[in-house]
């Protein structure tokens, strides 16, 4: 009997650790979605370096008074699912 509570409560356990979900997400992981979703996940490499990232309203800089970043230069940059992150893509003509 000792047991098999004892296996019950393993069993509820690997159910309650298989339903975590991973809240914290990369700028690499959230761009590569972005693009499928517009079906350019081809062009990756090529988008990343010319597309500006915003986070909570502000255009990531990797200095303080430096130029914009490109998401390949924060392609590890860890997003927290309370911040608001958009994508920039250069457009000709601006």
């Amino acid at each position: 009997m000792y047991h098999e509570v004892i296996n019950v409560m393993k069993a509820q356990l690997s159910q309650h650790v298989e339903q975590e979900v991973i809240l914290e997400r990369s700028v690499g992981n959230l761009f590569e979605e972005f693009l499928s979703v517009k079906n350019r996940l081809a062009e990756f490499d090529d988008w990343s370096q010319r597309t500006l990232v915003s986070l909570d309203g502000e255009v990531v800089r990797l200095e303080e008074k430096g130029f914009p970043a490109k998401v390949s230069q924060v392609l590890k940059m860890v997003i927290k699912p309370d911040q608001e992150l958009r994508f920039l893509p250069a457009v000709a003509g601006g």
